[in-house]
């Protein structure tokens, strides 16, 4: 099932803010600093970037194609900054960047090649670029899809084999520099936004080479 980010946009402002865990594994495998040209790959409402802007000083960029998610990031961001766009277009023409990263975004694209190949070129020599995902072993713990067994299966659809993102990014000129997998449990009831729950993510560093061949 598909989320309607136009119509959800002020709801994922409310419920979506920066989580912690995945805000300081970022933090360690991208080591921002100061006026770093750092870009957020579907940065959604820019709730990363505006954190990312307050402890590190970076110059942030922000690419999101939901039109109200855009929206609400300008406010909070330079609106020059934060633009509309997709894995085939970037609209940063001539610009690169030091520092790039996705959240909970990959399982939306369809052509991971485009994707890879695109943000390679937009990319300075040695620049690294972290995915946050999950994989299907930490889809299949999540505690609630015993009571939802439909929504593993539509996730199951959707969702990469880590190895799978690891050879596109590969192919496409990156260099594969970890895996981190983390794992924070917070129990407590299910309520209707899913507020308090199981949350297991992956990361993947990567590293454009430097100097390019």
């Amino acid at each position: 099932m598909e989320i309607d980010y136009e119509a959800q946009a002020e709801i994922y402002e409310r419920t979506r803010g920066v989580e912690s865990l995945v805000y300081s594994v970022l933090s360690a495998l991208l080591r921002p600093r100061k006026g770093d040209k750092i870009l957020d790959f579907g940065c959604g409402t820019g709730n990363y970037l505006c954190q990312f802007v307050s402890d590190y000083q970076i110059d942030p960029y922000g690419i999101e194609p939901a039109t109200q998610m855009r929206l609400i990031a300008q406010g909070k961001l330079p609106a020059q900054c934060i633009r509309n766009g997709d894995h085939t277009h970037l609209p940063f023409p001539g610009l690169h960047f030091d520092k790039l990263y996705c959240i909970d975004v990959i399982h939306h694209i369809r052509q991971l090649n485009d994707l890879f190949l695109n943000l390679f070129d937009a990319a300075k020599p040695g620049a690294k670029f972290c995915i946050c995902t999950e994989s299907p072993h930490q889809l299949s713990e999540k505690y609630w899809i015993r009571y939802f067994p439909e929504i593993l299966e539509a996730d199951l659809q959707r969702f990469y084999p880590i190895q799978e993102i690891v050879k596109s990014g590969q192919a496409a000129g990156w260099e594969h520099c970890e895996t981190i997998t983390t794992e924070d449990e917070l129990l407590a009831a299910i309520s209707p936004n899913f507020i308090a729950r199981v949350r297991h993510k992956t990361c993947l560093l990567y590293t454009s080479p430097s100097p390019r061949d």
